[in-house]
């Protein structure tokens, strides 16, 4: 068979910007638990918000941070949902850390301001992807 070359086989399907989004990802988890582990003296945990504010806030920019990873992969309903679950999940995993600080405990508060901030980004997103799918091109 002259003339024919062999069939290259196709590039394998990658999600542009995956090591980026994966990598501030687990940037931001390394603060979280930086955060989490503080002592109650730091001056940092002082001087700090509300800490309902504190711990919504960083889920909730956590949950955006996993949707931005997850989506891509997973299709927008998935990516949400890990992002959602996976916010909450380490939320709970960082607030049982805090056992191992003395002066630190576990609050059920934190894990409702946790869990809602991660809800509340979630919801967000699908109602700004939920307005852009209806609005006229």
């Amino acid at each position: 068979m002259i003339g024919l070359r062999p069939q290259r086989e196709p590039p394998s399907p990658t999600v542009p910007g995956a090591a980026l989004r994966w990598s501030a990802n687990l940037a931001y988890a390394a603060l979280l638990v930086v955060a989490a582990l503080l002592p109650s003296t730091s001056s940092l945990v002082h001087h700090a918000p509300p800490d309902w504010l504190s711990h919504g806030a960083a889920h909730g920019l956590q949950s955006v941070l996993l949707c931005w990873a997850l989506a891509p992969s997973l299709g927008a309903r998935r990516g949400l949902a890990g992002a959602f679950l996976g916010a909450v999940a380490f939320g709970t995993v960082t607030e049982g850390l805090q056992l191992l600080q003395p002066g630190r405990a576990v609050e059920g508060r934190d894990l409702i301001a946790n869990a809602a901030g991660a809800l509340l980004a979630c919801a967000t997103i699908a109602a700004i992807k939920g307005r852009d799918r209806g609005a006229p091109r």
